[in-house]
Protein backbone atom coordinates (compact mmCIF):
# COMPACT_ATOMS: atom_id res chain seq x y z
CA UNK A 1 0.00 0.00 0.00
CA UNK A 2 1.36 3.02 -0.99
CA UNK A 3 2.63 5.04 2.35
CA UNK A 4 1.21 8.23 1.58
CA UNK A 5 -2.55 6.55 1.61
CA UNK A 6 -3.98 6.52 5.16
CA UNK A 7 -4.48 2.86 6.18
CA UNK A 8 -8.10 1.52 5.82
CA UNK A 9 -7.80 -0.52 8.78
CA UNK A 10 -7.42 2.71 10.88
CA UNK A 11 -10.58 4.37 12.92
CA UNK A 12 -12.54 6.51 11.08
CA UNK A 13 -14.74 9.34 12.64
CA UNK A 14 -18.10 9.00 10.93
CA UNK A 15 -18.69 12.17 9.18
CA UNK A 16 -22.25 13.35 9.64
CA UNK A 17 -22.55 16.22 7.40
CA UNK A 18 -21.48 13.97 4.55
CA UNK A 19 -24.07 11.89 5.48
CA UNK A 20 -26.71 14.67 5.77
CA UNK A 21 -25.56 15.80 2.54
CA UNK A 22 -25.84 12.11 0.51
CA UNK A 23 -29.30 12.02 2.10
CA UNK A 24 -30.70 15.10 1.07
CA UNK A 25 -29.21 14.76 -2.35
CA UNK A 26 -31.55 11.33 -2.29
CA UNK A 27 -33.86 12.54 -0.81
CA UNK A 28 -36.22 11.47 -3.61
CA UNK A 29 -35.28 8.03 -3.22
CA UNK A 30 -36.18 7.99 0.44
CA UNK A 31 -39.68 9.64 -0.54
CA UNK A 32 -40.26 7.25 -3.38
CA UNK A 33 -39.37 4.28 -0.91
CA UNK A 34 -41.68 5.25 1.87
CA UNK A 35 -44.52 6.14 -0.65
CA UNK A 36 -43.65 2.66 -2.01
CA UNK A 37 -43.81 1.03 1.30
CA UNK A 38 -47.04 2.75 2.43
CA UNK A 39 -49.06 1.07 -0.71
CA UNK A 40 -47.47 -2.03 -0.23
CA UNK A 41 -48.53 -2.02 3.10
CA UNK A 42 -51.84 -0.96 2.28
CA UNK A 43 -52.77 -3.44 -0.25
CA UNK A 44 -51.29 -6.16 1.70
CA UNK A 45 -53.35 -5.47 4.80
CA UNK A 46 -56.29 -5.03 2.45
CA UNK A 47 -56.07 -8.39 0.59
CA UNK A 48 -53.84 -10.72 3.02
CA UNK A 49 -55.18 -9.92 6.76
CA UNK A 50 -58.75 -10.72 7.73
CA UNK A 51 -60.73 -8.28 9.35
CA UNK A 52 -61.84 -9.05 12.91
CA UNK A 53 -64.96 -7.56 14.99
CA UNK A 54 -65.53 -6.81 18.53
CA UNK A 55 -68.53 -7.03 20.90
CA UNK A 56 -68.19 -6.54 24.39
CA UNK A 57 -70.89 -6.87 27.84
CA UNK A 58 -70.30 -5.11 31.06
CA UNK A 59 -70.83 -5.96 34.45
CA UNK A 60 -71.34 -4.44 37.51
CA UNK A 61 -69.79 -6.13 40.57
CA UNK A 62 -72.41 -6.25 43.36
CA UNK A 63 -69.78 -6.78 46.40
CA UNK A 64 -71.87 -6.91 49.80
CA UNK A 65 -70.12 -10.08 51.15
CA UNK A 66 -67.92 -13.02 50.05
CA UNK A 67 -69.05 -16.55 51.51
CA UNK A 68 -66.02 -18.89 50.99
CA UNK A 69 -66.71 -22.03 52.86
CA UNK A 70 -67.01 -21.21 56.55
CA UNK A 71 -64.88 -18.28 55.87
CA UNK A 72 -67.27 -14.86 55.32
CA UNK A 73 -66.05 -11.39 54.75
CA UNK A 74 -68.05 -8.27 54.97
CA UNK A 75 -66.90 -5.56 52.36
CA UNK A 76 -68.07 -2.07 51.53
CA UNK A 77 -68.88 -1.34 48.35
CA UNK A 78 -66.31 1.61 47.94
CA UNK A 79 -63.12 -0.30 48.89
CA UNK A 80 -61.28 -0.47 45.57
CA UNK A 81 -58.64 -3.50 46.33
CA UNK A 82 -62.12 -5.57 47.75
CA UNK A 83 -63.55 -4.87 44.11
CA UNK A 84 -60.82 -5.11 42.35
CA UNK A 85 -60.28 -8.76 43.70
CA UNK A 86 -63.74 -9.37 42.81
CA UNK A 87 -63.46 -8.65 39.10
CA UNK A 88 -60.60 -10.87 39.07
CA UNK A 89 -62.48 -13.89 40.69
CA UNK A 90 -65.34 -13.30 38.16
CA UNK A 91 -62.49 -13.25 35.23
CA UNK A 92 -61.31 -16.37 36.65
CA UNK A 93 -64.66 -17.90 36.59
CA UNK A 94 -65.13 -16.96 32.97
CA UNK A 95 -62.07 -18.56 32.13
CA UNK A 96 -63.04 -22.19 33.53
CA UNK A 97 -63.87 -24.96 30.45
CA UNK A 98 -67.66 -24.85 32.58
CA UNK A 99 -68.39 -21.91 31.94
CA UNK A 100 -66.89 -22.02 28.48
CA UNK A 101 -68.94 -24.47 27.24
CA UNK A 102 -72.19 -23.69 28.70
CA UNK A 103 -71.47 -20.37 26.99
CA UNK A 104 -71.02 -21.72 23.31
CA UNK A 105 -73.91 -24.00 23.66
CA UNK A 106 -75.94 -21.16 24.67
CA UNK A 107 -74.82 -19.17 21.50
CA UNK A 108 -75.04 -22.25 19.28
CA UNK A 109 -71.84 -21.83 17.68
CA UNK A 110 -69.15 -24.67 16.49
CA UNK A 111 -66.27 -24.16 18.45
CA UNK A 112 -63.97 -25.46 21.02
CA UNK A 113 -62.84 -24.45 24.36
CA UNK A 114 -59.71 -23.72 23.23
CA UNK A 115 -61.09 -21.43 19.93
CA UNK A 116 -63.01 -19.60 22.23
CA UNK A 117 -60.43 -19.11 24.79
CA UNK A 118 -58.50 -17.52 21.65
CA UNK A 119 -61.57 -15.10 20.98
CA UNK A 120 -62.21 -13.75 24.68
CA UNK A 121 -60.71 -11.10 26.89
CA UNK A 122 -62.02 -9.54 29.96
CA UNK A 123 -60.62 -6.67 32.24
CA UNK A 124 -61.70 -4.20 34.95
CA UNK A 125 -63.03 -1.05 33.62
CA UNK A 126 -60.67 1.70 34.93
CA UNK A 127 -60.15 -0.20 38.09
CA UNK A 128 -63.91 0.51 38.88
CA UNK A 129 -66.17 -2.22 39.93
CA UNK A 130 -67.32 -2.47 36.56
CA UNK A 131 -65.59 -4.85 33.86
CA UNK A 132 -65.69 -5.67 30.14
CA UNK A 133 -66.05 -8.80 28.09
CA UNK A 134 -64.58 -9.07 24.73
CA UNK A 135 -65.44 -11.10 22.09
CA UNK A 136 -63.13 -10.99 19.04
CA UNK A 137 -64.39 -13.02 15.75
CA UNK A 138 -64.01 -12.98 11.84
CA UNK A 139 -67.98 -13.10 12.02
CA UNK A 140 -69.78 -9.88 13.78
CA UNK A 141 -72.82 -11.55 14.23
CA UNK A 142 -70.84 -14.62 15.98
CA UNK A 143 -68.92 -11.74 17.94
CA UNK A 144 -72.30 -10.59 19.45
CA UNK A 145 -74.02 -14.31 20.00
CA UNK A 146 -70.58 -14.99 21.87
CA UNK A 147 -71.01 -12.21 23.87
CA UNK A 148 -74.31 -11.61 24.91
CA UNK A 149 -74.29 -15.79 25.71
CA UNK A 150 -71.52 -14.25 28.28
CA UNK A 151 -73.44 -11.82 29.80
CA UNK A 152 -76.49 -14.62 30.28
CA UNK A 153 -74.20 -17.45 31.50
CA UNK A 154 -71.40 -15.93 33.46
CA UNK A 155 -74.20 -14.21 36.28
CA UNK A 156 -75.83 -17.12 36.94
CA UNK A 157 -72.23 -19.31 37.23
CA UNK A 158 -71.36 -16.05 39.78
CA UNK A 159 -74.71 -17.03 42.02
CA UNK A 160 -73.79 -20.52 41.97
CA UNK A 161 -69.99 -20.60 43.06
CA UNK A 162 -69.83 -16.81 44.87
CA UNK A 163 -73.24 -16.97 47.71
CA UNK A 164 -73.97 -13.32 48.32
CA UNK A 165 -72.72 -11.45 45.28
CA UNK A 166 -73.79 -10.58 41.80
CA UNK A 167 -72.91 -9.46 38.66
CA UNK A 168 -75.28 -7.48 36.93
CA UNK A 169 -75.42 -6.67 33.27
CA UNK A 170 -74.47 -3.25 32.62
CA UNK A 171 -74.26 -3.37 29.12
CA UNK A 172 -75.39 -6.03 26.31
CA UNK A 173 -73.09 -6.74 23.17
CA UNK A 174 -74.32 -5.20 19.72
CA UNK A 175 -73.48 -6.29 16.61
CA UNK A 176 -70.20 -4.52 15.31
CA UNK A 177 -70.78 -2.42 12.29
CA UNK A 178 -67.43 -1.92 11.52
CA UNK A 179 -63.84 -4.05 12.55
CA UNK A 180 -61.54 -3.33 14.73
CA UNK A 181 -58.81 -4.29 12.90
CA UNK A 182 -56.75 -4.24 10.80
CA UNK A 183 -55.85 -0.76 11.50
CA UNK A 184 -55.23 1.07 7.91
CA UNK A 185 -54.09 4.10 9.51
CA UNK A 186 -50.91 2.51 11.95
CA UNK A 187 -50.51 0.17 9.31
CA UNK A 188 -49.38 2.47 6.37
CA UNK A 189 -47.61 5.07 9.41
CA UNK A 190 -45.88 1.91 10.43
CA UNK A 191 -45.23 1.10 6.71
CA UNK A 192 -43.67 4.85 5.94
CA UNK A 193 -41.23 4.41 9.10
CA UNK A 194 -39.95 1.36 7.78
CA UNK A 195 -39.70 2.60 4.28
CA UNK A 196 -38.13 5.83 5.14
CA UNK A 197 -35.42 4.32 7.58
CA UNK A 198 -34.86 1.65 5.52
CA UNK A 199 -33.81 3.39 2.70
CA UNK A 200 -31.50 6.16 4.67
CA UNK A 201 -29.82 3.22 6.06
CA UNK A 202 -29.25 1.86 2.67
CA UNK A 203 -27.73 5.36 1.28
CA UNK A 204 -25.97 5.86 4.68
CA UNK A 205 -24.33 2.13 3.77
CA UNK A 206 -23.40 3.18 0.86
CA UNK A 207 -22.08 6.54 1.34
CA UNK A 208 -19.67 4.79 4.19
CA UNK A 209 -18.36 2.03 2.16
CA UNK A 210 -17.87 4.73 -1.03
CA UNK A 211 -14.18 5.29 -1.65
CA UNK A 212 -14.51 7.63 -4.73
CA UNK A 213 -12.61 11.30 -4.31
CA UNK A 214 -15.29 13.59 -5.12
CA UNK A 215 -14.21 16.82 -3.02
CA UNK A 216 -11.20 18.12 -1.01
CA UNK A 217 -12.60 16.64 2.29
CA UNK A 218 -11.91 13.19 0.86
CA UNK A 219 -8.54 13.95 -0.22
CA UNK A 220 -7.72 15.10 3.24
CA UNK A 221 -9.04 11.86 4.90
CA UNK A 222 -7.36 9.37 2.55
CA UNK A 223 -3.76 10.91 1.96
CA UNK A 224 -1.32 12.39 4.31
CA UNK A 225 -0.35 14.32 1.09
CA UNK A 226 -1.00 17.80 1.51
CA UNK A 227 -3.40 20.11 -0.66
CA UNK A 228 -1.81 22.63 -2.52
CA UNK A 229 -4.89 23.80 -4.24
CA UNK A 230 -8.34 23.48 -5.30
CA UNK A 231 -9.28 25.25 -8.77
CA UNK A 232 -13.13 25.62 -8.82
CA UNK A 233 -15.88 23.66 -11.62
CA UNK A 234 -15.05 24.69 -14.95
CA UNK A 235 -18.47 23.42 -15.87
CA UNK A 236 -20.88 26.88 -15.87
CA UNK A 237 -24.62 26.12 -14.92
CA UNK A 238 -26.00 28.35 -13.13
CA UNK A 239 -25.74 32.28 -12.46
CA UNK A 240 -25.01 31.48 -8.91
CA UNK A 241 -21.70 29.63 -9.67
CA UNK A 242 -19.00 31.99 -10.78
CA UNK A 243 -16.68 29.91 -11.71
CA UNK A 244 -16.79 28.98 -15.32
CA UNK A 245 -14.13 29.10 -17.78
CA UNK A 246 -16.52 30.69 -20.44
CA UNK A 247 -18.48 33.73 -21.24
CA UNK A 248 -19.39 35.58 -17.73
CA UNK A 249 -21.76 34.53 -15.38
CA UNK A 250 -24.02 37.39 -16.08
CA UNK A 251 -26.19 35.63 -19.17
CA UNK A 252 -27.28 32.32 -19.42
CA UNK A 253 -26.71 31.22 -22.49
CA UNK A 254 -26.37 27.65 -24.78
CA UNK A 255 -22.45 28.23 -24.11
CA UNK A 256 -23.15 28.37 -20.07
CA UNK A 257 -23.74 24.62 -20.28
CA UNK A 258 -20.81 23.50 -22.34
CA UNK A 259 -17.18 22.68 -21.08
CA UNK A 260 -14.63 25.76 -21.33
CA UNK A 261 -11.20 25.57 -22.10
CA UNK A 262 -8.35 25.74 -19.59
CA UNK A 263 -7.21 29.16 -20.37
CA UNK A 264 -8.48 31.78 -21.91
CA UNK A 265 -9.95 35.80 -21.97
CA UNK A 266 -12.90 34.36 -20.22
CA UNK A 267 -10.82 32.48 -16.96
CA UNK A 268 -13.33 34.17 -13.59
CA UNK A 269 -11.34 35.99 -11.18
CA UNK A 270 -11.60 32.71 -8.43
CA UNK A 271 -10.13 30.41 -11.21
CA UNK A 272 -6.94 32.53 -12.15
CA UNK A 273 -6.45 32.82 -8.57
CA UNK A 274 -6.67 29.38 -7.71
CA UNK A 275 -3.89 28.83 -10.59
CA UNK A 276 -1.37 31.08 -9.09
CA UNK A 277 -1.98 30.04 -5.34
CA UNK A 278 -1.21 26.68 -7.35
CA UNK A 279 1.78 27.87 -8.67
CA UNK A 280 3.04 29.54 -5.76
CA UNK A 281 2.63 26.27 -3.29
CA UNK A 282 4.64 24.62 -6.11
CA UNK A 283 7.45 26.91 -6.09
CA UNK A 284 7.84 27.01 -2.10
CA UNK A 285 7.24 22.98 -2.30
CA UNK A 286 11.62 22.61 -3.11
CA UNK A 287 14.08 23.80 -1.74
CA UNK A 288 16.72 26.08 -3.54
CA UNK A 289 19.05 23.42 -4.22
CA UNK A 290 16.64 20.79 -5.88
CA UNK A 291 14.05 21.75 -8.32
CA UNK A 292 11.63 19.86 -10.51
CA UNK A 293 11.74 20.39 -13.64
CA UNK A 294 9.20 18.39 -14.71
CA UNK A 295 5.54 18.10 -12.98
CA UNK A 296 3.20 15.65 -14.35
CA UNK A 297 -0.83 16.19 -13.77
CA UNK A 298 -2.96 13.31 -13.94
CA UNK A 299 -6.79 13.01 -13.91
CA UNK A 300 -8.65 11.70 -10.89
Amino acid sequence: MNENMVNPEETRDVDLPRLLRAVWRRSWIVALVSILSVVLVFFGTYFLITPKYEASAMFYVNNSSINVGDATVSLSSSDITASKSLVDTYIVILDTWETQRDVIDFAGVNLTCEQFMEMVSSSAVNETEVFRVTITSEDPEEAEKLANAVAYILPKRIDSIVEGTSAQIVSSARTPSKPSSPNYVVNCIVGFIIGFVFSIGIIALREGFDITIRTEEDIIQNSRLPLLAKVPDMTLKTKSDGYGYGKTAKKKTVQSEKKAGLIGSGISFAASEAYKMLRTKIEFSFTDDYMCPVIGVSSA
